[in-house]
C-alpha cells in the first residue's frame, strides 16, 4: 500500500471511509493488515453569508446534514422557508444555507451568533448556557403500531448500515412507516448527525415533518437526539442503546414515545410518571 493510500483523503471528494494500515494482536501472536476506518471530518455551515455552526462528520449527505440541523435548532420550521437556489459551496468543507426573510430573522430573534461548534459525540456540546440547549417544542400526536416490530425494526436498520459493515465505526438512523416498512437510513460518526441528515432528506423531498412515522437509533437515545425527533413531530423513537433521565422526562412532555435497550423481543417502554 502506497503512503497516499493511508491518508485521509479530502472529504471534498465524497471520501466516507480510508484504509490505513495497523497491526493485528490475537492470542497467536501479532500480525500487519490493514483497517477500514470511516472519514470523520469538519464541515462548517453558513447562513447569511456567515459561519452558524461547524460540525464534525461523515463526509457526504451534507445538504441534508444542513438541513436537518437547522431544522432541529428551530431555525427553519418547513421547507417553504428556504430560498432558492437552496445551497451554494464556499469551498471544501463549506456549505451556505438560503434562507427567506422569516427564517433569518428568526436567526436573529434566538441569538444564533452564539457558539454552535459541536462535535461528533453530542449535539449540544459548545453551546454557551443552559437557555441555548433548548428550544421550543412541540406536542406530538400518538400513533397505534405493533410493538412487537420494535426489535424487527432495529434488525432491518442494521442489515441496512453498509458504512457500519465496512468500518464498524460509524450511528445510523433508520426511517419506517407505522407498518414496518423501511423508508430509509442514514449513518455517521455522529449520532446526532445522522438524525439530521434523515430529517433533512425529508425536507429536501418535500415533507413537513415526521408525523405517522417511526424513527430508530443504532445508539443510546441521548436528549439531543430526542429533541430533534421531537421537533420533527414523530410519535416514536426506538433506540438500540439507553436513554437518559433527562431525554425520557422530555419524551412524557411532549408525548413521544420512547423505546430504549432494544435487542429482538427484549426492552424498555418508557411510561408517564403517573402510570
Amino acid at each position: 500500500m502506497s503512503d497516499s493510500d493511508s491518508k485521509i483523503q479530502s472529504p471534498a471528494d465524497g471520501t466516507r471511509t480510508v484504509e490505513c494500515p495497523v497491526e493485528r494482536l490475537s492470542e497467536e501472536g501479532s500480525c500487519q493488515g490493514v483497517d477500514r476506518l470511516a472519514v470523520e471530518s469538519p464541515l462548517e455551515i453558513r447562513v447569511g453569508g456567515r459561519p452558524m455552526a461547524v460540525t464534525m462528520r461523515t463526509p457526504g449527505d451534507d445538504h441534508e446534514l444542513a438541513l436537518g440541523f437547522l431544522y432541529g435548532e428551530g431555525i427553519v420550521r418547513s421547507a417553504d422557508e428556504f430560498a432558492d437556489p437552496l445551497f451554494s459551496n464556499q469551498g471544501p468543507n463549506r456549505l451556505e444555507v438560503h434562507l427567506k426573510e422569516e427564517a433569518l430573522d428568526r436567526w436573529a430573534r434566538l441569538k444564533v451568533e452564539r457558539d454552535f461548534r459541536i462535535t461528533s459525540a453530542c449535539g449540544v456540546c459548545g453551546k454557551p448556557s443552559l437557555e441555548d440547549v433548548f428550544v421550543e417544542l412541540p406536542e406530538v400526536e400518538p400513533i397505534h403500531w405493533d410493538h412487537s416490530l420494535r426489535g424487527e425494526l432495529v434488525r432491518r436498520m442494521t442489515t441496512r448500515q453498509s458504512l457500519y459493515e465496512l468500518t464498524g465505526g460509524v450511528h445510523g438512523a433508520a426511517l419506517f412507516s407505522r407498518d414496518g416498512t423501511f423508508l430509509e437510513v442514514f449513518e455517521d460518526v455522529g449520532r446526532h448527525n445522522a438524525v439530521d441528515k434523515l430529517i433533512g432528506a425529508r425536507l429536501l423531498g418535500g415533507a413537513t415533518d415526521l408525523r405517522d412515522q417511526i424513527v430508530t437509533v443504532s445508539g443510546r437515545a441521548g436528549f439531543e437526539i430526542v429533541q430533534k425527533v421531537i421537533v420533527a413531530r414523530c410519535p416514536v423513537l426506538i433506540a438500540a442503546g439507553a436513554a437518559s433521565d433527562l431525554s425520557a422526562e422530555l419524551a412524557r412532555c411532549a408525548g413521544l414515545e420512547l423505546h430504549s435497550f432494544v435487542r429482538g423481543r427484549r426492552g424498555n417502554r418508557h411510561l408517564d410518571r403517573h402510570v
